[in-house]
């Protein structure tokens, strides 16, 4: 009991003096972009490994990413120089294609790369390993975030805009498969806290803590999600996720103001969230007068109508799970 006071104070203290620390990007403005498309069936090649090296140095990607649905990409190049692209999937020749970005030419379109069956044989193989981003199954897709050289530097939320059949809109609202009703997994648990509020939790989680991100799209009755359109399944480095985040956010216009802090903290087993709003209306008085002739009609031929509205007043919602 002693362990669960510390907690709520704890989360007490984070909802009311948490300040967050804001890292701001700059975008390159090179790219590079193309198709993947089998050469015999003319099929195209979804979810395929995109690897981009600088020629000077291949053996550290300065990109990874994968094809969409359609096979294809459009990846941004941190600067100038000269790069090498590799293209992997499983039982498909790898593709290797050398591009040059200056300053004149900023954006490569590599146009239609087409691949095909490896079907070679070798008197002696010499394994070299390098691990695909996604990995395929029957019932989900896996995306290896730990592999990705992005992760670096973002949080989850902005790697689970790379992830196949998940998008992320310009508000960071989440969508598996194509719907908003989903479920968050933690290392194969359900995990209430980042179903509720996805987007918060997510944005302020960094992706280094994070291994791996499945997408179960057909979850059978052992994940006991009947009516949900899929699952996010996600995979931590660790056994446990330890620790708290906090997220505030502020709004203010000429009709009012208003704020919101998002928290939580687990330790062990045990897992707060809290949230708390606040705002503050005063919307001046408006007139709406509207006026309608009906030529149809002989008793209703004129509907005039007035509509006066002001709103003025504060309301607060709090909300504490465990």
């Amino acid at each position: 009991m002693k362990n669960i006071s510390s907690l709520c104070a704890l989360l007490f203290l984070i909802l009311l003096g948490y300040t967050p620390f804001i890292c701001a990007q700059t975008l390159s403005d090179y790219s590079v972009k193309g198709v993947l498309v089998d050469s015999i069936t003319l099929e195209k090649e979804p979810y395929a490994t995109i690897r981009i090296m600088k020629q000077a140095d291949l053996k550290n990607p300065v990109k990874l990413a994968v094809t969409d649905i359609n096979g294809k990409f459009n990846e941004r190049i941190p600067a100038i120089g000269k790069y090498l692209l590799t293209i992997t999937s499983i039982g498909k020749k790898t593709v290797i294609k050398n591009f040059e970005v200056t300053p004149t030419k900023k954006h490569i379109d590599l146009g239609t790369l087409y691949t095909k069956e490896s079907t070679e044989e070798l008197k002696g193989v010499e394994v070299v390993a390098q691990k695909p981003l996604v990995k395929a199954e029957i019932d989900k897709i896996s995306y290896s975030i730990e592999d990705d050289p992005d992760s670096k530097t973002n949080t989850t939320l902005e790697m689970l805009r790379k992830v196949p059949l998940v998008t992320v809109d310009g508000e960071d609202n989440i969508q598996v498969n194509g719907s908003s009703s989903f479920k968050v997994y933690v290392n194969g648990k359900p995990n209430s806290l980042m179903s509720n509020n996805p987007k918060e939790v997510l944005r302020s989680l960094p992706a280094t803590s994070i291994k791996t991100i499945e997408v179960i799209t057909e979850p059978g009755a052992k994940y006991d999600a009947e009516g949900v359109g899929g699952i996010l399944n996600i995979i931590t480095t660790g056994t446990k996720m330890e620790g708290y985040t906090a997220t505030l956010s502020a709004r203010a216009s000429n009709t009012g103001i208003g704020a919101n802090a998002y928290s939580t903290v687990q330790i062990g087993k045990v897992t707060l969230t809290g949230n708390y709003s606040y705002n503050y209306e005063n919307e001046p008085k408006s007139i709406i007068d509207e006026g309608r002739e009906d030529y149809t009609s002989d008793k209703y031929y004129n509907l005039v109508s007035h509509n006066e509205r002001k709103n003025k007043g504060n309301f607060q919602l709090g909300q504490l799970e465990g």
